[in-house]
């Protein structure tokens, strides 16, 4: 038959260039950017549409992801089905999601140890189940339980080891009090600060 005629000339065209998925961290892949590849038969650029067909669409995968997704080329309507479509496996690229936490500021007295170090993460920079712990935030202070009373305090830092989240943590202070005793002379009993220079 002619229809059978006609899907045996049909040519395959040569994919030279893998079209891309690219995305944030927390996108699913329905919502990614699809870069257009690049098609040809022989040396000649075929024109066409490339879309993403996979089915699972829904999808929201990590940075490093080793899965690919269905991308579909279909050659435009001029070469009057010349062209066979032609079907790609892409692997995202998935850059890590931003996120800025703040160190929470902090007080103690002089002479005892530095409280817990805390910090804050805005409501709704989380991805899907993933827990503060995901973003990987280290916090660290100079300041130990001898540290001088110092004006402005000493500066909460954090680093962060998360492969998903690009952090950067807003510092907070840590400061620090004088200490004040109580001395008995006599029966008169004396406030007095300490005071450290």
């Amino acid at each position: 038959s002619s229809a059978a005629s006609d899907v045996y000339k049909r040519q395959m065209p040569k994919v030279t260039t893998n079209p891309t998925l690219s995305g944030t961290y927390g996108t699913a892949v329905k919502d990614m950017t699809v870069t257009n590849g690049v098609a040809k038969a022989g040396d000649t650029v075929i024109d066409g549409t490339w879309t993403l067909t996979d089915t699972k669409v829904s999808d929201v995968p990590s940075v490093g992801t080793t899965n690919t997704y269905e991308v579909t080329f279909t050659p435009d309507e001029k070469y009057n089905g010349q062209y066979e479509t032609v079907k790609v496996a892409v692997k995202p690229n998935v850059e890590r999601k931003p996120v800025t936490v703040k160190a929470d500021n902090k007080e103690k007295t002089y002479g005892q140890e530095n409280p817990e170090l805390t910090f804050t993460v805005p409501e709704g920079s989380l991805v899907g189940s993933d827990t503060v712990e995901t973003l990987g935030v280290t916090l660290s202070c100079e300041a130990t339980a001898v540290s001088p009373v110092k004006e402005g305090g000493y500066a909460i830092t954090g680093t962060s080891s998360s492969a998903n989240y690009k952090v950067t943590v807003t510092p907070g202070i840590l400061t620090i009090n004088q200490a004040s005793a109580e001395i008995t002379v006599g029966t008169e009993t004396v406030s007095y600060t300490h005071l450290t220079l």
